[in-house]
């Protein structure tokens, strides 16, 4: 299965270089954050995964701008999202920091992607580190809940070594540690990657390089191909 984690930053970058990304990549399935969140959210997510080839199965703007997006063959048994808890409000912080914390959650899909049964998740989580640890927490035992082996991508805004990093890897491996992903023109820091459980593998690793990769977006799109044993049929 080849999967891309892409912050596509509500399009505020380019819509056609994210379209000519993803197309170009050729993905099975795409974890999508910052999906558009107003004016016809559902609408322009549909139209938007169809121009890049694929189909959105799950989240959105009710999934706090995460998405599951897939293409034609892919089989899906159920999609849904996770909401995680709200950060209060702070007073006497600057409104433009973690005083105003918006909503986060995590779109997933339990898919078959060429007879492989697995459950992928896209998590976008915030720019407070204590949010980001309880959120984790908070994803990593919904992860638990559904069971079965999974890969989690996303977004996480922290490197190699951030609390959430440290709450994921108990149960899974990153698959991109490495590579930065942020910002797109000339990256410095590897805040976008992909989990998998065990069972799974994650090979041929790749932060895309493509005019389209580097542009399109603030972060760069992650590829990764996620390979099995126990969730494949034979």
């Amino acid at each position: 299965m080849r999967l891309i984690s892409y912050n596509i930053q509500s399009l505020r970058g380019s819509r056609a270089g994210v379209i000519d990304a993803l197309r170009a990549a050729e993905p099975d399935v795409v974890c999508v954050q910052e999906v558009p969140r107003f004016l016809l959210p559902a609408l322009r997510a549909r139209r938007l995964a169809g121009a890049c080839g694929l189909v959105a199965v799950g989240g959105g703007r009710v999934a706090a701008g995460t998405a599951i997006w897939v293409r034609q063959e892919v089989v899906v048994r159920r999609a849904t999202l996770v909401l995680l808890s709200r950060t209060p409000r702070r007073r006497g912080l600057p409104a433009t920091r973690t005083s105003r914390l918006h909503r986060r959650g995590m779109a997933w899909a339990e898919l078959v992607v060429d007879g492989c049964e697995l459950t992928v998740a896209s998590v976008h989580l915030g720019l407070d580190a204590t949010e980001r640890a309880r959120h984790a927490g908070e994803v990593r035992a919904a992860l638990a809940s559904i069971g079965g082996p999974y890969v989690l991508a996303g977004d996480l805004n922290e490197g190699p070594g951030g609390a959430a990093w440290r709450i994921f890897g108990a149960d899974a491996r990153p698959a991109n540690s490495e590579q930065p992903t942020f910002p797109a023109g000339h990256p410095a820091h590897v805040i976008d990657t992909a989990f998998v459980s065990p069972g799974l593998s994650a090979v041929d690793v790749q932060v895309l390089t493509s005019t389209a990769s580097r542009t399109a977006s603030d972060h760069r799109p992650v590829q990764v191909t996620v390979t099995g044993s126990h969730a494949c049929r034979p």
